[in-house]
């Protein structure tokens, strides 16, 4: 997989933008942005080695998942609309990437719900 600045990766912990290439002594890692609002920079990064990175794209949208929560609402469904993809959120509303603000993968959201009940 070739990964460039700029790219979008899906890894286990969420969805995330590379900002540089780190080496070290015997492996490459990534520099990356753990995103918790679309394209916001923020002072903290995190070092991810590459074999943490599930998938990659140019295009955030590409990385978004159903059950994934993209501007506070579960996705459903993501499909290609004109050769474009799209997001279908659960009120039916389908979203482009320039209409994306934020994105929570399911994976983030399960490891932070508290089920109550047994």
């Amino acid at each position: 997989m070739k990964l460039e600045v700029g790219d979008y990766v899906r890894t286990k912990k969420g969805i995330a933008k590379i900002l540089g290439r780190v080496n070290e002594p015997d492996n490459y890692y990534f520099k990356m942005l753990i995103t918790d609002k679309y394209l916001e920079i923020h002072d903290d990064t995190e070092y991810i080695h590459d074999l943490d990175i599930i998938k990659s794209s140019k295009n955030i949208i590409d990385l978004i998942e159903e059950g994934d929560y993209v501007n506070g609402l579960p996705v459903v469904h993501n499909a290609k609309n004109n050769g474009s993809n799209i997001v279908i959120v659960v009120n039916g509303n389908a979203y482009n990437e320039e209409d994306i603000k934020s994105v929570v993968t399911k994976e983030q959201f399960n490891s932070m719900k508290y089920e109550v009940g047994e």
